[in-house]
């Protein structure tokens, strides 16, 4: 009855521990995963919102287009010095040409602008930094969740390895008559014992009263 008694204590006790052990790694898991999935939510409304994918990708090709009018200004500029070369301000060539290189300025303003470049704007910059914070925030979330899961494995393959049951290797049994001491071998040594001695206490007596 002990024995059976220790093993449920030792089982219940290690069950206990692996499922304490399993919930919070659950736990943190489900915590983990909230929280990717809310910032999941965050980069895909401020996506929605503002039309945009990848502001990093947007600015590059805004830039790739922005030298691309800077060159064509530097070209317009050229070509316009050399038509005044030989031809009068008031030309009609020349008036075109005045006319593209104010286009082109004006288009190297509005894209310098949506960059956050010039003036006051700052709207493209704002876009990108508020995306470079959720994009930042959501590989966080990405790697915490990564860790969440390998440790609720972890705990999941702990909990197995540790369950131990106790077992006796020897089934118990009564306890077997002693050999040592016998108690009627004992009590009759002891019996013949004093038997002896007595009868050599009487000898000595009688010899003693003989001698006198």
């Amino acid at each position: 009855a002990i024995l059976e008694e220790s093993e449920a204590l030792v089982n219940r006790l290690s069950e206990q521990a692996r499922q304490d052990a399993i919930r919070y790694a659950a736990a943190d898991l489900a915590e983990a995963e909230a929280r990717l999935g809310e910032r999941r939510r965050l980069l895909a409304q401020f996506r929605d919102e503002n039309r945009i994918v990848d502001p990093q990708a947007d600015i590059e090709g805004q830039m790739g287009l922005l030298n691309a009018l800077q060159s064509e200004l530097v070209q317009t500029l050229v070509e316009r010095d050399m038509l005044l070369t030989y031809a009068k301000p008031d030309d009609q060539r020349v008036a075109q040409a005045n006319r593209r290189v104010d286009a082109v300025s004006a288009r190297i303003e509005a894209e310098r602008a949506n960059l956050g470049l010039a003036g006051e704007s700052r709207a493209m910059a704002s876009l990108l930094g508020r995306y470079e914070e959720l994009r930042t925030d959501l590989e966080f979330a990405a790697g915490a969740y990564t860790q969440a899961l390998a440790g609720h494995a972890a705990a999941q393959a702990e909990a197995r390895r540790k369950a131990r049951y106790l077992a006796a290797h020897v089934a118990p049994t009564l306890p077997e008559t002693a050999i040592y001491p016998r108690r009627a071998m004992l009590a009759a040594l002891t019996s013949l014992a004093l038997l002896l001695a007595w009868g050599i206490g009487l000898v000595l007596c009688y010899n003693i009263r003989d001698a006198r």
